[in-house]
């Protein structure tokens, strides 16, 4: 897309070996034109999209978004997006415009699945990390856990379209902290 360039799973985009390159699949029990209308609703990504804070559509083809990275410097970063390639329930392509606060870019492709399964669904995403080479570096040392967050949104945004939510184990109780407890009242005896 774009600067884009044909390239092998892991390997950059960009001209010069400087961008990142994540490429995820998943396989979704629902019919192509659900898996698309929902994907395509940018305001609905937040709700499966961890680091998504907030889509907002601008117009049309266009949104504002707002993502938190983790790590061990946290950035809030936020770019405006343009659908650059579309065919309904097949693709949708876009790319950050100029004077965002990162280069990035993405393509979805959907079809159908072998045996009447549902919907395959592969999420290519390219992007050059802010920050210059310490950026870039720091971004291959973060590659994997990136790779992870792809994977864990398409897993949520699985769930959500399968199972109507996204599975969470917020507000409830874990071993762990039963373990602690325990360990915390055990020594006051």
């Amino acid at each position: 897309l774009g600067r884009e360039r044909k390239v092998g799973k892991g390997r950059s985009a960009w001209p010069g070996g400087r961008g990142i390159r994540i490429e995820e699949a998943i396989t979704i029990n629902r019919p192509v034109e659900e898996v698309f209308s929902a994907w395509s609703d940018t305001r609905e990504l937040p709700r499966f999209m961890e680091h998504i804070e907030v889509v907002t559509p601008i117009r049309e083809g266009r949104s504002l978004w707002t993502a938190r990275m983790g790590g061990p410097v946290p950035l809030r970063l936020r770019w405006e997006a343009e659908v650059i390639a579309e065919r309904e329930n097949e693709l949708l392509g876009w790319r950050s415009v100029p004077g965002s606060d990162i280069d990035i870019a993405g393509t979805v492709r959907f079809q159908p699945a072998p045996g009447g399964r549902g919907t395959e669904l592969r999420a290519v995403l390219t992007y050059l990390p802010p920050g210059g080479a310490v950026g870039r570096a720091i971004a291959r040392g973060f590659r994997a856990v990136t790779s992870q967050q792809v994977k864990n949104d398409l897993w949520r945004f699985k769930s959500v379209l399968e199972a109507g939510e996204a599975p969470t184990v917020e507000g409830q109780p874990s071993g762990r902290a039963r373990e602690a407890a325990t360990a915390a009242i055990a020594g006051k005896r």
